[in-house]
C-alpha cells in the first residue's frame, strides 16, 4: 500500500521540479566564438585532429539570420529559418542529430561574394572551423542583391563543446584595372621539365620562373600557402624572374608573382608544388609548428626522433613452460611479461632493417616497414623547451595518405623524452601507449614519465 503524500510535500516537489526545468531552460548551449583576422592573412591552425565535414549543395541554401549559428537539433534548424516562409525553407537534413551537427554562416552584405569552410579541427580548446570570406573585387559590380545574401552550411560529428570560427577575409580580383594573368613554371633543380603544378619529393630544391611575364612591371614574389610545419624560404634570383626554395615537409606549396605598374595595370602568375606522401609503407614525419615565418629553425630546440620495433607485447601473464600454469608472486598476483623491443633506430645510429630515417631540411622523415609492423616512437629533447616556444608534431602517413598527428606542447627539460605512442603499419596511426623511454646511446634515459599531449 502506498502512503498518501501530504499536500505540503506535493507543493514542495512541484517547486523543485519547476526550478529544475527553469535551470535546464536557462542553461545556454555552447557559444559560437568568431575570431576575425586582417584582410589577406590566414589564421594559424590549432593543434588537434582534422575533423571530416560535408558541405551542403547550393540548391539546399536559403536566407537565415546574420552571422554564424550552430545547429544541434531540428528545433535549431527551424529557428534558424524562422523568418523564411515555409515554402521557401530548405528541407531539414536527413542525418541523425544525435551524431551530427551543422554550422551555418550567412551574410546579406553585398560586398561579400562567397563564404567557404576550408577545414575543421578538434582541439583541447574546442572545435575550430576555418572560414574564408571573399570580398567583391575593386570596381566589380555586385553579383547578388542584399535580399539573397551568401550562405554556407557545413556538417560534422556532433560536439557539445565551444565552436570557434576563424574568419579569414580575402579580396577577389579587381575589375577596374587591366589584368595580366599567367602560370609559373616550376621544376626540380637540375631537371629540364617544368610545370605549373609540379609533383616533387620532400627535401628537393625547386626553381619557379615566369619567363613569359611582361617586362615593365614591379615584381613581388610570395608564398600564398605553405604546408603546416614548413619553414621554407625562397631566394629571389637576379631581375626577379626566378625563385629557388627547398621543400621541407609533405604538403602543398603555392607561389605567386604579383605584377604592378604605375599605369593601372597589374596581374599575377601562380604556381603550385605538391609534395605527396610516399605511396608505400608507413612513414613518420617530425615537424615544428606554431612559429613565425621569420623564425630560423636552426635556433629551435634540438630533438631526436627514435623508434623501436615491438617484438613482443608486455603485460600478459607469465606461463610456466613445464606446468603450463600462470606464474604468481608471493602475494598470489600473476607476474606479467615484459615488453620486448628491437634495436633503437635514429639518425646517425646503427642501421636497422625495418627503419630508414632521413633529414629533410630542419625536419626528419622516417620510413618503417616489415617485422611486426608496430613501432614504439619517442622524441628525445636535447635542449630545454619552454612554454611559448615552437611546438613539435609527429605525423604518420600510410599508403599515400596522412593518417595521424600527435603534438607535444609540454615544457621539457634537456634530456627528457616524449613518448608519442606505437606507430602501427596496420592503420597508420599512433596507438595509445605509455611505456618507459628506450635507452639512449651514451646518455641517461631522461624524463620518461612526462605527461602525454592532450587528445581531442
Amino acid at each position: 500500500m502506498f502512503r498518501r503524500l501530504a499536500p505540503r510535500f506535493i507543493l514542495l516537489l512541484g517547486v523543485l521540479l519547476t526550478a529544475l526545468a527553469v535551470l535546464e531552460a536557462c542553461h545556454p548551449p555552447p557559444p559560437v566564438l568568431v575570431h576575425s583576422g586582417r584582410i589577406g592573412q590566414r589564421s594559424d591552425e590549432e593543434l588537434g585532429s582534422v575533423v571530416a565535414f560535408e558541405r551542403f549543395p547550393e540548391e539546399a541554401k536559403a536566407k537565415t539570420k546574420e552571422g554564424f549559428t550552430a545547429i544541434r537539433s531540428i528545433d535549431d534548424w527551424d529557428l534558424a529559418f524562422a523568418d523564411v516562409p515555409k515554402k521557401n525553407r530548405p528541407n531539414a537534413p536527413s542525418f541523425d542529430f544525435e551524431k551530427y551537427m551543422m554550422i551555418l554562416a550567412y551574410t546579406s552584405d553585398e560586398a561579400v561574394e562567397k563564404l567557404r569552410v576550408r577545414t575543421v579541427i578538434g582541439a583541447p580548446t574546442g572545435v575550430h572551423a576555418y572560414v574564408t570570406e571573399t570580398l567583391r573585387g575593386k570596381g566589380c559590380a555586385p553579383k547578388k542583391t542584399a535580399d539573397k545574401g551568401v550562405l554556407e552550411i557545413a556538417s560534422f560529428p556532433r560536439t557539445d563543446r565551444v565552436i570557434h570560427v576563424h574568419l579569414d577575409v580575402e579580396e577577389a580580383e579587381s575589375c577596374d584595372v587591366e589584368q595580366v594573368q599567367g602560370e609559373l613554371v616550376c621544376k626540380v633543380v637540375g631537371t629540364s621539365t617544368g610545370l605549373p603544378r609540379l609533383v616533387a619529393g620532400a627535401g628537393q630544391k625547386i626553381d619557379c620562373s615566369a619567363n613569359n611575364a611582361p617586362g615593365m612591371y614591379d615584381r613581388n614574389w610570395n608564398f600564398v600557402h605553405l604546408p603546416k610545419g614548413s619553414a621554407s624560404k625562397f631566394t629571389v634570383l637576379p631581375e626577379a624572374m626566378h625563385v629557388v626554395f627547398q621543400t621541407d615537409v609533405i604538403g602543398t606549396y603555392e607561389l605567386a608573382l604579383e605584377l604592378s605598374s604605375a599605369d593601372r595595370k597589374n596581374g599575377v602568375y601562380r604556381g603550385t608544388v605538391e609534395v605527396t606522401p610516399p605511396s608505400d609503407q608507413l612513414y613518420i614525419e617530425l615537424v615544428w609548428s606554431k612559429f613565425d615565418a621569420t623564425d630560423d629553425p636552426s635556433t629551435f630546440t634540438r630533438v631526436e626522433l627514435r623508434t623501436q620495433e615491438v617484438l613482443e607485447e608486455g603485460g600478459k601473464p607469465t606461463i610456466n613452460a613445464k606446468t603450463g600454469k600462470e606464474v604468481t608472486d608471493k602475494a598470489g598476483k600473476p607476474i606479467l611479461t615484459k615488453e620486448k623491443l628491437g634495436k633503437l633506430c635514429m639518425l646517425g645510429a646503427e642501421k636497422v632493417a625495418t627503419c630508414f630515417p632521413e633529414k629533410v631540411g630542419p625536419n626528419v622523415l622516417m620510413r618503417l616497414s616489415g617485422g611486426t609492423g608496430r613501432f614504439k616512437t619517442f622524441v628525445r629533447y636535447l635542449d630545454e623547451r619552454f612554454d611559448g616556444m615552437p611546438v613539435l608534431c609527429a605525423r604518420t602517413y600510410n599508403k599515400g595518405k596522412e593518417t595521424g598527428e600527435e603534438c607535444d606542447n609540454t615544457a621539457r627539460k634537456a634530456g627528457s623524452t616524449w613518448t608519442v605512442g606505437i606507430a602501427s603499419e596496420k592503420d597508420g596511426t599512433f596507438e595509445d601507449d605509455e611505456p618507459e623511454a628506450p635507452p639512449a646511446a651514451g646518455t641517461n634515459a631522461g624524463d620518461a614519465g612526462a605527461p602525454a599531449p592532450t587528445k581531442w
